[in-house]
């Protein structure tokens, strides 16, 4: 890498060299790095250099190609981050601060060259290393209420960005994971009405849908005959539901109640079901879209 005298070139030796330290010789993970930051040093030069140059060596996704311009700067220092990210090591923390640095460099280089759709992808994308890779690692890690603070101020920031609509779906997602299913779907609803034609409107809509959809948990510890039991309900985003009971006619000792991998029980109820007895419950709103139970 040293006498290479091209510099993408040499660039792309170091990052070689990093990833092959890491494999190689896991103890020298500050070796490692120090190739890694070497890999992504002529920043100009490889902000401005096309990765397609390098295949089949590289290949490059559809939002490489969109959002980023393909370019190897952009490359070398996400494939830097994620070898590092996934290298596991005792002493997280060097690790941690070089990947931290160089999300910043990446982000200084975007901004200083004005491309607003990238730097506010690469923003999140740090964001929620932070908040996912070093959940464990502090100083570097983000608690739920700090990416919350902080992919709000992306929001704000780059509003006028359809990318933006990224920003929000992690701060759904970071809601939901939080328990906050309230402020998630407010939230995707959100991201959904500004940006209802980008990329992540499906994404958001998803979310949307998962947290909203009906659930429905039925319990009963055993039943027999002219005996009351409990009825153990556990349900989410109903208003109410009707339970059916029917009388198989069969012995218990048949084979076909040995419920075969094959067997349905719509099947059973269709061929030697007789209902006798249906009854409709209704069930308190969840509005929080929280499981609720009751007897």
């Amino acid at each position: 890498a040293e006498r290479e005298t091209d510099t993408v070139a040499r660039a792309v030796l170091n990052s070689l060299m990093g990833a092959w330290m890491l494999e190689s010789h896991p103890d020298s993970i500050d070796t490692a790095i120090r190739y890694f930051q070497a890999s992504v040093e002529p920043r100009e030069v490889l902000g401005h250099t096309s990765a397609k140059a390098f295949r089949p060596m590289t290949e490059s996704g559809k939002r490489s190609e969109t959002y980023f311009g393909d370019n190897m700067l952009d490359l070398l220092t996400r494939t830097a981050i994620q070898k590092m990210s996934v290298f596991y090591t005792p002493n997280h923390l060097p690790k941690a601060k070089a990947c931290i640095g160089l999300y910043d460099g990446l982000i200084a280089f975007y901004e200083q060259a004005k491309d607003r759709q990238a730097a506010v992808l690469t923003q999140i994308a740090k964001i929620w290393f932070q908040k996912r890779r070093l959940d464990s690692f502090k100083p570097y890690r983000l608690t739920p209420d700090e990416a919350i603070t902080r992919l709000r101020e992306v929001i704000k920031e780059y509003a006028d960005q359809p990318a933006c609509a990224d920003a929000y779906v992690k701060l759904a997602s970071v809601y939901k994971d939080a328990d906050r299913l309230e402020e998630a779907v407010a939230t995707a609803r959100e991201g959904l009405n500004k940006y209802p034609k980008s990329e992540w409107a499906t994404d958001l809509k998803d979310q949307i849908a998962y947290i909203t959809r009906p659930m429905l948990n039925v319990e009963i510890p055993f039943v027999y005959p002219r005996y009351e039991t409990e009825l153990n309900v556990t349900y989410a985003n109903l208003e109410g539901v009707t339970l059916e009971l029917y009388r198989l006619d069969l012995v218990p000792q048949s084979a076909v109640l040995q419920f075969r991998g094959d067997v349905k029980h719509e099947d059973l109820l269709k061929q030697y079901g007789k209902k006798v007895s249906s009854r409709f419950y209704a069930l308190q709103p969840t509005k929080d879209y929280h499981r609720r139970d009751t007897v």
